[in-house]
This record gives structure tokens, C-alpha cells and sequence, in this order.
């Protein structure tokens, strides 16, 4: 699965997980594998189709996820630093 310019949504996922983690925006759990995140994230985003509502899908996916302890950033949030990657 890739987004726009051939990026690869791994890495993408990667990327807003550890911009979240930073900025004291998620809380995983102990020794939580950022790997198996992205994972559970994509089969929640399946064909989840338009790339303007991943805020939301990758919201859920977060909050869902038995590693994940809290998440204290909103869609927009998710979708500035989605932003932030492409501008």
C-alpha cells in the first residue's frame, strides 16, 4: 500500500507514531513493537480508501490497539503531521 508520490504506508504509519510518541501525544505500552502498531493499524485502514480521512482511521486504529495506553492527539492533529510530511 502506498500514498501519494510511491511513500509506502508503513513508513508513513512509522513516521506519525514516532512524531506522536515525541510529542507526548500516544502512550504505548511498555516495550510496545512499533512494528506490530503499523501492522494492526494497516488492517484496520484495509480499503479504507480517501487519504483525507486517514486522521480519523489512524485515530481509531490507535485507540483500538491493546498497545497503545492513551492518545492524546486529535484527527487534526494526525492529519497536520500527515500534512507536515507532504508540504
Amino acid at each position: 500500500m502506498t500514498a501519494g508520490g510511491g511513500i509506502r504506508m508503513p513508513d508513513v504509519l512509522r513516521h506519525v507514531i514516532s512524531s506522536l510518541v515525541q510529542d507526548g501525544q500516544l502512550e504505548l505500552v511498555p516495550d510496545a513493537s512499533t512494528d506490530r502498531l503499523v501492522q494492526e493499524i494497516l488492517a484496520e485502514i484495509g480499503g479504507a480508501g480517501a487519504f483525507a480521512q486517514a486522521g480519523a482511521t489512524i485515530g481509531r486504529a490507535l485507540v483500538a490497539s491493546p498497545l497503545v495506553v492513551e492518545l492524546y492527539a486529535d484527527d487534526k492533529d494526525i492529519v497536520d503531521i500527515l500534512n507536515h510530511m507532504y508540504g
